[in-house]
């Protein structure tokens, strides 16, 4: 049995094909990192759409994560 070290970062992130997702404080060039992503991923950046299939949160302290957190769980999207 592969281990999960093995797995790519997308496939452990749970992007999928289609997905509308963010990336909200990123370390640069984090999105290289995703590559390669399934077809038809959009990634938003600044004023956000009320609906979103994954947003990544990247923050150092636990202040901006309590600030921001509860903003960006509005924008999931509900099936």
């Amino acid at each position: 049995m592969a281990g999960y070290s093995g797995t790519p970062l997308v496939k452990k992130l749970g992007f999928k094909e289609g997905f509308r997702a963010a990336l909200v404080n990123p370390p640069a060039d984090f999105r290289r990192e995703l590559n390669p992503l399934p077809q038809n991923v959009i990634f938003f950046t600044g004023k956000l759409p009320k609906e979103l299939d994954l947003i990544l949160l990247f923050t150092d302290s636990q202040r901006t994560l309590l600030r921001e957190f509860p903003r960006l769980a509005k924008k999931q999207r509900r099936e």
